[in-house]
């Protein structure tokens, strides 16, 4: 969690350092690399490291059969997609610009996946002080030379550059740490690349829609709106994933290894630890959405300049979902730790389709405001569905409270 704190700190100053360089119009073609490398990785990962971290948490001889397997399904899914999206970038016409950031963003984002995998194989081991480091020296890399970068005045592909040196050196210092706890395996039997796919594909269809839920609002104002407005969400959307990721994030992220060792062992104590973390996160997730709805301007104003200020509007709608996040991200992953994962993706399928529908709509009639109340209420829409569903398996005090 102190490696977590300190690497959400570090981004956070980062980005504002990020958009204030850029400006709007160019922090909208920003946000869109950022979207679309996102979505990218989604289908790349294969959604094994969540599986990773639990079945190795479980049973920690399968860690050098799966580090390895995975290590190859990564590298060769990593190597289509990117060839197909620059493909078809080129052919839809985009920027130039837009696709050298795509190319290098995209590759290094490739060993950022790579790294994501040890350190769930240090997270199963219970030895989260390796992830803690990695965690502190990406982002601390990533800024000094983001400094670099805004003395220098150079642009949007330098700042994906910057990204690429951070995350190549993070890699490389993976690499030594990992020697610690696995030698991976690289088994190129198709029988059990084939199985490791289908156990990670509930994960990677969960982690696929839920990127599509989360980004493709940001893909479709791209094509409906201007640069400058797509500029706007960005920068306010950059706020709110800062704050639903900071505290929550580095909880979930801690506990979710003992939520899915105490599911087998004594679900007892594993319904007093999710009681435990949702009065914290009700306590805090509620006065942090009301400081976002009520400062909303201010707080883009003092971070990013007065040329933000229309970010605010929606700095405070995206806000007023923020304790829906808290609590809707303690459930999935906690359904996810009693695998209940199927559950988890029907429930995000259903709320992604509402939200492109939606969207649809909203961005067309009221713009980026639109796309921010549509998606708190998905959001709020899949918290209710969880809510109701997770009672039945270790009814939450707080919840049965208030119900």
């Amino acid at each position: 969690m102190a490696g977590r704190l300190s690497q959400r700190a570090i981004s956070f100053f980062t980005a504002i350092i990020i958009v204030r360089i850029l400006g709007p119009a160019d922090y909208g073609k920003y946000t869109f690399v950022i979207s679309i490398i996102a979505i990218a990785q989604v289908i790349w990962d294969f959604g094994l490291g969540t599986l990773i971290t639990r079945d190795i948490a479980q049973d920690a001889s399968l860690a050098d059969a799966y580090s390895g397997g995975t290590i190859i399904l990564r590298s060769i899914s990593a190597i289509l997609i990117l060839t197909i999206l620059v493909i078809v970038l080129i052919i839809s016409h985009y920027d130039g610009v837009i696709i050298q950031s795509v190319i290098i963003y995209g590759i290094g984002i490739f060993l950022s996946s790579i790294t994501a995998m040890f350190m769930s194989v240090f997270s199963a081991y219970r030895r989260m002080e390796y992830s803690a480091y990695l965690s502190v020296i990406r982002p601390a890399a990533l800024l000094m030379l983001i400094l670099y970068v805004m003395k220098a005045g150079y642009g949007i592909t330098w700042i994906f550059f910057s990204y690429f040196i951070a995350i190549m050196l993070t890699f490389l210092i993976a690499i030594i740490f990992i020697k610690k706890f696995i030698h991976p395996i690289f088994v190129l039997q198709a029988s059990f690349l084939f199985d490791l796919m289908r156990k990670g594909f509930p994960f990677l269809l969960i982690s696929v829609v839920s990127i599509i839920l989360f980004r493709i609002d940001q893909l479709m104002l791209s094509k409906m709106v201007t640069n400058q407005e797509l500029g706007y969400y960005g920068s306010a959307y950059t706020l709110f994933e800062v704050i639903i990721s900071f505290f929550p994030m580095l909880v979930m992220s801690s506990s979710f290894p003992v939520l899915s060792s105490l599911y087998s062992k004594d679900k007892t104590a594993m319904t007093d630890l999710v009681n435990i973390i949702l009065k914290i996160f009700l306590l805090l997730g509620i006065p942090i959405s009301c400081g976002a709805v009520l400062l909303g301007s201010k707080i883009t104003i003092v971070l990013y300049g007065i040329e933000y200020k229309e970010a605010g509007i929606l700095l405070s709608i995206l806000g007023s979902g923020i304790w829906i996040f808290f609590i809707s991200l303690l459930l999935s992953w906690t359904l996810t730790a009693s695998n209940k994962q199927d559950l988890v993706l029907k429930v995000t399928v259903i709320a992604m389709f509402i939200n492109i529908i939606v969207n649809v709509f909203s961005i067309k009639s009221f713009g980026a405001a639109g796309a921010a109340i549509t998606t708190v209420m998905c959001e709020l829409f899949m918290m209710l569905v969880f809510i109701f569903v997770q009672i039945k398996i270790i009814k939450p005090e707080i919840i049965l409270e208030i119900l």
